[in-house]
């Protein structure tokens, strides 16, 4: 099996940011033993996808694409650069990759015998999607002489460079490895096993797990498909409690990942974006407005009581990305 990796997007061809998510594809096929052959960048333009995407399943058995519009399969430029590119108009058996509650998704498809993958531009999707859903479809699409198995266990309250202290001297069998990938305040841990067979490498994947398990305790809150934010609400509704969420200049970044999800436990202040709104609706004593806060601390712990006040919940969670000249500073008050 081999793979070619196109990256879509103007931006990401003038240089105008770093194409981390095509690092991290090769960072991860490496890692599974999946021969990478090629990387094209390519600007937002429908004609120049459809020419690269035919040029690529020439050469490679499976085509990634990252980047472009990959949600709207019928209008996305991507969609419309692979009907044309493999001349197929019928997008009902294209399968839907990633969470149902996010916005953006990717799908895979397979042309004959290549198989076409696209992802959208968010990392911590594309990692979600690899582990569950699309290496397990090469996996069985192009078996390998020798089985890979692999698991993800998810960190939480350390550091990759804790992680990699305490997991360092660690004694694992013969064809297992590590892998860490760090976002959002957690770390992933990969672990991966390869054996003969696929009952070998999975006890190899076992004995692995349980080993790390015993290192790091509580702070693996879960694994596989499991998500920080779902089992925080699991927790809310186990012990009956409930949490109002505010955020300021962050666009909604945390409240953004309740979306879609059922619960009456988690309440999110929509309405307010920034410090002096939220001076606002909580009436607090008014700031002059500024946008540096003069007592940070203080007014954090402050406006978190009054929300937990106003929205008459247990708990309250206040984000502020307080910006200044000499860049941001996270303030976070429960």
């Amino acid at each position: 099996m081999k793979v070619e990796v196109i990256s879509i997007g103007t931006r990401l061809l003038l240089n105008d940011i770093l194409d981390t998510n095509a690092a991290y594809l090769s960072r991860y096929l490496r890692e599974a033993h999946i021969p990478l052959i090629c990387k094209v960048t390519i600007g937002d333009d429908v004609a120049m996808i459809m020419d690269v995407l035919q040029v690529a399943l020439r050469r490679a058995d499976v085509v990634m694409m990252i980047g472009g519009n990959p949600t709207l399969l019928a209008d996305g430029e991507v969609g419309q650069a692979i009907r044309q590119a493999i001349q197929q108009t019928d997008v009902a058996h294209w399968q839907h990759l990633g969470r149902e509650h996010e916005k953006r998704r990717g799908f895979l498809l397979d042309a004959g015998p290549k198989t076409i993958v696209c992802f959208p531009t968010n990392r911590r999707e594309i990692a979600y999607m690899l582990t569950n859903e699309v290496l397990p479809y090469l996996q069985t699409r192009f078996p390998l002489a020798r089985q890979h198995q692999t698991l993800t266990l998810r960190v939480v309250g350390l550091a990759e460079s804790s992680l990699h202290e305490r997991l360092d001297n660690l004694v694992i069998d013969e064809g297992c490895h590590l892998s860490y990938d760090s976002f959002a305040g957690q770390t992933d841990v990969q672990l991966w096993a390869t054996a003969v067979t696929t009952t070998l490498a999975q006890q190899k994947l076992q004995r692995l797990q349980q080993a790390i398990t015993k290192r790091l305790g509580d702070h693996i809150f879960g694994s596989g498909q499991d998500q920080l934010e779902t089992l925080t609400y699991r927790t809310l509704n186990e012990q009956q409690q409930t949490l109002a969420i505010a955020e300021c200049n962050t666009e909604h970044a945390l409240c953004q990942l309740t979306i879609g999800r059922e619960t009456t436990d988690v309440h999110c202040v929509t309405a307010v974006n920034t410090c002096a709104q939220l001076e606002t609706y909580l009436q607090l004593p008014l700031a002059e407005q500024q946008t540096h806060i003069p007592d940070p601390a203080t007014w954090c712990k402050n406006a978190a009581e009054k929300l937990r006040h106003k929205q008459q919940t247990k708990l309250a969670l206040l984000i502020v990305n307080q910006k200044s000249a000499g860049g941001s500073l996270i303030l976070v008050a429960l």
